[in-house]
Formats: C-alpha cells, structure tokens, sequence
C-alpha cells in the first residue's frame, strides 16, 4: 500500500521511441527511490483493468452513499452542485474536467505516471483527512472503500514507475474540513470518479504504444 514500504516485483525497462515518445529522465521526486521502470502489455493491461474496476465500484457506492443523503442518483447530486468545484488542484485536473479528454495527448510512461501518482496522492490525502470527521458507519460502509481504491491504483502507479520505499509527501494544501464546498464529500469522491476515467484512458494509450513499439 502506497504511504508504507512497497514490495514491487522486479522491473523491466521500455523506452518508447514513437513520434512523441522519446525517452525522458526520470522524475526528480522519485530519482532516490526508482529501481526501473515497468511498463510493459501486461502492467498496462493490469492498469486498465484496476482503474476501470475501481471507477465502477466506486459509482456503484457512491450512488448508494447517495440515497442516505436522499438523492436519486449521482447525475441529481451533481445537477444540484453544478454551480460548486473542488477546490484542490493536481496534474491532471484540467483532464478529469474536460468530458471529451481522449488520453492521445500523453507523453512519456514517467512523466504519465508522475501525473497520475501525485493526482491520486492530492485526492487521497484530501480523502483521508476528511475522514476523520465523517461518522463511522459512513466511514466504515463506504468512505473507506473509497480510500482503499484510491491506493489500491497508486499502488499500481508506483509499480509500473519502478518506485519502492518513497515516503509520501505531505500536501501543500492542507484542507478545512468543509473546503469551500456544501458536500465536500460528495465532491471528492465525484472528482475521483472522473480521474480513474482520464486514468484509464492514459492507459489505454500507454498498452497501445508498447505494443507498437514491440511490434516495429
């Protein structure tokens, strides 16, 4: 789990050299603690899988989470708050929020994967602080779920950008609990359903690069 000592299997290195995928250096953050890159059509394939799965579980919940708080579904919980942001910004924020985002605009694996694991990082870190204050049964039932998922595909992140033992960071933001939103935990985990979409896209893109580059 992502934040504790991470047991990565053994890495291998792809360098893809298509138009737009020349190799880049790796991130600086992670340079003390990168033991290879492992980015491969399995690791990608996996990645697609997770993110896909996560988002789906997570609407499912979200929308049960939703009926305690007396909404028919997640589509009137956001037509209510359509006037209301989440005010916390992370690398792929501008994504998340465009509706058409196709994922062809990525770059390299590591600066993807940087991206994704600092956004993920942003949201949980938000998520877990606002925990504290949720009551138990929502925090048991379903916040902590949401927690999970949302290391569970930083953990896959960090796998495929070849990371091992990198303490986290802490955020420059730190959050008030309400954070200038009326249902603030309601748009967290809305914002992380629209990040695990863009997610998956970069990975669908990334699977089709390896691919191609084996292939040439």
């Amino acid at each position: 789990m992502v934040g504790r000592h991470l047991i990565l299997p053994h890495r291998h290195h792809v360098h893809l050299r298509s138009a737009g995928q020349e190799h880049h250096p790796p991130p600086n953050r992670f340079m003390n603690c990168m033991v290879g890159m492992n980015v491969t059509e399995a690791s990608t394939a996996h990645a697609i899988i997770v993110s896909e799965e996560t988002r789906n579980a997570t609407i499912d919940l979200l929308e049960s989470w939703l009926q305690l708080k007396d909404f028919n579904s997640m589509e009137e919980a956001k037509r209510q708050y359509r006037l209301h942001d989440l005010d916390l910004e992370y690398p792929l924020k501008e994504a998340a929020n465009n509706s058409d985002y196709d994922g062809e605009d990525s770059e390299s694996p590591e600066v993807e994967l940087e991206k994704i694991f600092e956004s993920l990082s942003k949201l949980r870190q938000l998520m877990s602080h606002i925990n504290k204050f949720l009551p138990n049964d929502w925090y048991k039932d379903y916040f902590n779920s949401f927690e999970d998922k949302l290391e569970h595909n930083m953990s896959v992140a960090a796998n495929m950008l070849g990371i091992q033992n990198c303490p986290m960071e802490p955020t420059n933001e730190v959050p008030a609990h309400r954070h200038n939103h009326p249902l603030l935990e309601f748009a967290i985990v809305e914002e992380m359903t629209r990040l695990l979409n863009v997610l998956e896209k970069k990975y669908r893109v990334m699977h089709r690069r390896v691919m191609e580059a084996a292939n040439a």
